[in-house]
């Protein structure tokens, strides 16, 4: 008992531990809802043709640089043809 009681008067004497605040949680983005069929579908078709318009672009200046080798990027940039454009088919 009186070790209780000397245990209990030491406690009530010890000064309070400094309140911690809790940590910040990272910021995320809020997880994204799963994808139904068609909106997969939809989206794996948008993804397709997004990357075969990329891979066109790509292949078109290649073109252009190859057909023209002793031009620079910025003589090519500023020639008048419709390819520099953009309004080449």
């Amino acid at each position: 008992m009186v070790a209780l009681t000397v245990a209990l008067v030491r406690i009530a004497k010890a000064p309070p531990k400094p309140a911690t605040p809790p940590k910040p949680k990272p910021v995320m983005d809020p997880p994204r809802p799963a994808l139904v069929s068609d909106d997969l579908a939809a989206q794996m078709r948008a993804t397709k043709k997004v990357r075969h318009v990329r891979d066109m672009q790509e292949w078109d200046y290649e073109w252009i640089r190859l057909s023209n080798p002793g031009k620079s990027c910025r003589e090519l940039n500023e020639s008048p043809t419709p390819i520099s454009r953009g309004d080449g088919r």
